[in-house]
């Protein structure tokens, strides 16, 4: 066994070969002579670099040049940005929200407490900022092609890419060689307040430190060296560990500013990540961002072309074939009304600088301006923008399609990504955090299935005169029962006891709604005005019903249509809720089991 591994080292290795290889993603064809053509990192884009790639979409999505802001002539040049608009409306088409999260029942005897579930998850988030994450997610993936989350004790993370130093070629992170997370200029103060790290020798006083968070392969025998918990095994086996460290990148050969400050062996990796567009051999996926760097770089040599060429058409330039010693420069040398002397036999003609090649300009930049459309799918369907006169209402039709199935396929896999992140990281944290004691829930009209739980605690109440009124002996009076609910009628909050524990055991399934529509109330009640206009107009009884899923969504409710004697139909018993008829507009409720 030989004990010459160091972890510091094998983090430079690591870094090194990050920043400055590589990697071939497609081998470019021999000539007939069977010699392979020359290559470089430009050629043909069989080269790629994952730090290079997101530097360069960082630049162009702030306008900014590769090589500088000014020309070869020292002119400053025009950046026309086709990038970010589109990488905007993308995100856009995307997006999520809290709101779209949702917990479905999955037991019959406890219909309500997945209702419980999704307001309470909604509120949770609030407080653990995850509406925050959601957002970035939203804009970092198409930006990127990448999103990453990471798992921080009770919290999840965002992890911004330009920090992620991994393998390029892995497939995933999990399986990746290494994975390094550069956490840059911690101060003292941070570094100490590290539960479990070892910060022997770090004065407060010290200068701000780059930590390495690595995830990776190390021997087992250096584990055992350094003191740490390590399962058994052969100690030259490789075991998976996070290991934390600190140390001087820019001093290759000293080590005396080395600092461990964590290691442990570890069985799954903190991250989940999702990809806009997978490309075989590398790990970072292809978005919009990278899509675009090509319409990019060609939209910007079209416009300073026509920059440099209206330029020139501007300039007023003259000859003459007169040996006359005539003026130089008329705008310096000429004032207004002067005659210029050429001579007998001279002339002064003014040179044609006018621009001959407008229309080559607009026709190569609109060119690439539709590339640019078809690859990110952002046509006038998308943008918002009315389409061009003349536009046949089908190819609208079918326009309107292919862009909504394109970024419904993009958020289906976005929110594939956040349900996995819910499962392994979000939920367990929540249900915990839930579960740890008793809470009053206020439930108001405005809140998904309020209606459902104040029908149940009507019946409820219903229930318990009636069983009041047998008990007593007495024949079960129809006006006790009218009193006893129309309390209920203009409620418009429910207080709700939740009991320790409730969450514990439910019985449920999480879904996220990744098409909107069953939250779209607003285009659904208008879709259903039209419909009860039309049937109204015509007689028509179904009318009638219309305008009760009508008032249902906007969470009003009118009640059933009098009948005679005033005697309101009994409604179905839903669910025992242990509702007190409240004051002020509440009432109180107790959940079954409770």
């Amino acid at each position: 066994m030989t004990d010459n591994f160091s972890i510091v080292e094998k983090i430079k290795e690591e870094l090194a070969e990050f920043e400055t290889s590589w990697i071939q993603l497609v081998k470019r064809p021999k000539d007939d002579k069977g010699v392979r053509y020359a290559m470089s990192k430009n050629t043909s884009g069989n080269y790629f670099n994952q730090q290079d790639t997101i530097s360069t979409v960082d630049l162009f999505y702030n306008s900014t040049f590769e090589n500088g802001e000014y020309d070869d002539q020292g002119e400053r040049k025009i950046f026309m940005n086709v990038m970010k608009f589109r990488i905007d409306v993308s995100a856009k088409q995307i997006d999520l929200d809290t709101k779209n999260f949702k917990f479905i029942p999955d037991d019959y005897s406890s219909p309500f407490t997945a209702l419980f579930m999704t307001k309470d998850f909604k509120e949770w988030a609030k407080e653990c900022y995850f509406g925050e994450i959601l957002n970035q997610c939203v804009e970092a993936f198409p930006k990127y092609g990448t999103v990453v989350l990471k798992k921080v004790g009770k919290e999840v993370e965002f992890v911004h890419l330009h920090n992620l130093k991994n393998e390029q070629t892995a497939e995933s992170l999990e399986t990746a060689k290494y994975v390094i997370e550069e956490h840059v200029d911690m101060y003292p103060w941070e570094i100490k307040s590290m539960q479990g790290w070892n910060t022997d020798g770090i004065e407060m006083e010290d200068d701000c430190q780059t930590v390495y968070e690595r995830y990776g392969w190390v021997p087992r025998y250096w584990m055992t060296k350094n003191g740490y918990e390590v399962s058994a095994g052969n100690p030259n086996e490789y075991v998976n560990t996070m290991v934390i460290v600190s140390f001087d990148a820019e001093k290759k050969d000293e080590t005396h500013d080395e600092h461990i400050f964590y290691a442990q062996e570890i069985t799954e990796r903190p991250y989940q990540e999702c990809h806009w567009s997978k490309q075989h051999g590398r790990w970072l996926g292809v978005g919009v961002g990278e899509d675009l760097i090509a319409n990019q770089r060609s939209k910007n040599i079209v416009v300073n072309l026509k920059r440099r060429q209206l330029s020139w058409s501007a300039k007023k330039i003259f000859q003459t074939k007169s040996e006359i010693d005539a003026v130089k420069n008329l705008v310096r040398d000429v004032e207004d009304g002067a005659i210029i002397d050429v001579g007998i036999n001279g002339d002064l003609v003014q040179i044609n600088t006018q621009n001959q090649h407008g229309g080559d300009y607009e026709a190569f930049s609109q060119e690439w301006d539709r590339n640019a459309d078809q690859k990110a799918f952002t046509y006038e369907v998308a943008t918002g923008e009315s389409m061009g006169s003349g536009t046949p209402y089908r190819l609208g039709v079918l326009l309107t399609d292919a862009v909504n199935s394109f970024f419904g396929f993009k958020r289906e896999k976005l929110g594939l990504f956040l349900t996995r992140v819910m499962d392994k990281f979000l939920i367990p944290q929540f249900i915990k955090d839930m579960s740890s004691k008793e809470r009053v829930m206020s439930y108001f009209s405005d809140d998904p299935g309020f209606e459902t739980l104040k029908d149940a605690a009507m019946d409820w109440v219903r229930g318990e005169a009636i069983n009041a009124s047998l008990l007593s002996g007495e024949v079960v009076d129809v006006n006790t029962l009218v009193q006893a609910i129309t309390p209920y009628e203009a409620v418009k909050q429910l207080l709700i006891n939740l009991p320790k524990g409730l969450y514990k055991d439910a019985k449920y399934k999480f879904d996220l709604d990744i098409t909107g529509e069953a939250i779209d109330t607003p285009a659904e009640v208008q879709s259903l005005t039209t419909v009860y206009q039309l049937l109204a107009q015509k007689g028509d009884p179904r009318a009638d019903n219309i305008l009760d899923m009508i008032t249902r969504k906007v969470g009003i409710k009118m009640g059933a249509s009098p009948t005679p004697g005033g005697i309101p139909p009994m409604t179905p018993q839903v669910a025992s809720t242990g509702a007190v008829p409240g004051q002020g507009g509440q009432a109180n409720a107790q959940p079954k089991g409770a």
